[in-house]
């Protein structure tokens, strides 16, 4: 190798250096603002909630105080609480999960969103609306089959 090429290798060498601290730098701070984004959408949920329906005349919202310890950190009443603040936009299971716990909420099991799963199809309050995966609350739509009701096959004998 001439002298040129020992130079332009060493330049690339420190550029690729540089670009991959660079590239983990950047990485970093997409985990950081995903989390951060992940708390600023739970809140936001919250005052949205309290907006919803429940303000006073002059616009104060109010707090439902009845809400009680154990419902607080059961999964079924958050995943109700935020499908509830979603109105008619369905959500999916993981998502739902993820949002279950950002609350939380406690799902046990190898798979938490799973496990969620397992119990909405056992609640009549949870529908799935339309695609697989995919919930929402049967307030909003009303003619949507349960989820955890099975056909039952006729037995002919």
């Amino acid at each position: 190798m001439n002298h040129m090429d020992i130079a332009l290798r060493t330049a690339l060498e420190n550029e690729k250096k540089t670009l991959e601290a660079e590239y983990e730098n950047l990485e970093t701070q997409i985990t950081a603002l995903r989390a951060e984004s992940e708390m600023v959408s739970v809140r936001l949920g919250h005052i949205v909630a309290l907006l919803k329906g429940q303000g006073t005349e002059d616009g104060e919202a109010q707090v439902d105080s009845t809400i009680t310890a154990q419902e607080e950190s059961d999964p079924l009443e958050i995943a109700y609480r935020i499908l509830d603040e979603k109105g008619q936009d369905p959500v999916h299971y993981k998502e739902l999960a993820d949002l279950v716990k950002g609350r939380g909420g406690t799902l046990e099991g190898s798979d938490p969103a799973l496990t969620l799963v397992s119990r909405l199809v056992t609640d009549d309050r949870f529908v799935r609306p339309f695609r697989r995966g995919y919930y929402a609350l049967r307030k909003y739509y009303p003619k949507s089959k349960n989820v955890g009701r099975r056909r039952r096959r006729s037995h002919r004998r």
